[in-house]
């Protein structure tokens, strides 16, 4: 897969993991937007129209999953997968985040190997065609 051309928007608001998933992607040679707090996802997302969104769950200023919810039903935004990450080991939030519209929801920590294996599966897989797990 050329990833050169692959915009990724992530949405995370705790600097080092921000960081982290900025310096994976951009070794990898996607291209990245950020949003720190959820208070732009929806904008950065229709604007730059990323082909992956990575979607923290608990942010500052909406819930992962009520930007999902947007960013799905947005017609300009809906075909876009995003990978939601979370701390919260807890099997309802993530299905939350599936119910959303989610590819899948990775539980941190996880490996930079398990996280770009979802990266790449989430662009190589049809939107119609959503798995429960990463």
């Amino acid at each position: 897969m050329n990833t050169s051309s692959k915009k990724v928007l992530i949405v995370e608001d705790h600097p080092l993991n921000l960081k982290l998933f900025r310096d994976i992607l951009r070794a990898k040679g996607y291209e990245t937007i950020e949003d720190r707090s959820g208070a732009d996802a929806e904008f950065l997302a229709e604007h730059h129209q990323p082909d992956l969104i990575i979607l923290d769950v608990l942010l500052p200023f909406k819930s992962g999953h009520e930007i999902a919810r947007a960013i799905r039903n947005k017609p300009q935004t809906s075909r876009i997968p995003m990978i939601a990450v979370t701390a919260l080991a807890i099997s309802e939030t993530q299905q939350q985040m599936l119910d959303a519209g989610c590819y899948c929801c990775l539980i941190k920590p996880f490996s930079m190997d398990k996280f770009l294996g979802a990266v790449q599966s989430a662009l190589l897989t049809p939107q119609n065609d959503l798995p429960q797990a990463c």
